[in-house]
């Protein structure tokens, strides 16, 4: 389990449960840890890490492996599942854009949405001119200060189903 992450008597981020995805989906295509760094393109050790939750993953470094194990990336970072069809628009490169319309049009300042969602100004800032690729939790506690799916903003799914389930969750606030 990732570190810092669980708290009793709380909704867990649904990001906890990453490590224990990675691994059913490495399994089920027979790949072993190395193999799958090694055709994800990461360091040799880089799997073992995740999948142990000593590490939290970048979104590229999701949607990298997602594509690998033929799983949807929502599916894999967050445990949602989104319609075959939106599996194929799934891409981060537009998360930048989704974050900054999206604080915008509900009239958050990057200090307001950084006191509401517990991540850095700078972070956001980061994010938002695509200077930066936040790992899936950061995402997670961004989605639901702005009350969205978060796998909506880190990927950008073209239906917005699972958009209502992060609306119930809390970070603790």
């Amino acid at each position: 389990m990732l570190r810092g992450a669980v708290v009793r008597g709380r909704k867990n981020p649904l990001y906890t449960q990453f490590s224990t995805r990675l691994k059913k989906a490495r399994k089920a295509c027979g790949f072993s840890k190395r193999t799958l760094s090694d055709q994800a393109g990461l360091s040799n050790i880089v799997a073992g890490y995740l999948e142990e939750g000593g590490r939290v993953p970048r979104l590229i470094t999701v949607e990298r492996l997602a594509a690998l194990l033929s799983v949807s990336p929502a599916w894999l970072a967050y445990g949602l599942e989104e319609s075959p069809a939106a599996r194929d628009a799934n891409s981060v490169r537009n998360l930048a854009e989704r974050l900054r319309e999206l604080r915008q049009t509900q009239g958050m300042s990057r200090a307001a949405l950084a006191v509401c969602s517990g991540v850095a100004v700078g972070a956001i800032q980061h994010i938002e001119t695509g200077n930066a690729s936040p790992g899936i939790d950061t995402v997670e506690r961004l989605a639901i200060a702005l009350g969205v799916s978060p796998a909506w903003l880190a990927f950008g799914p073209a239906a917005k189903e699972a958009q209502t389930m992060s609306v119930a969750l809390t970070l603790g606030r």
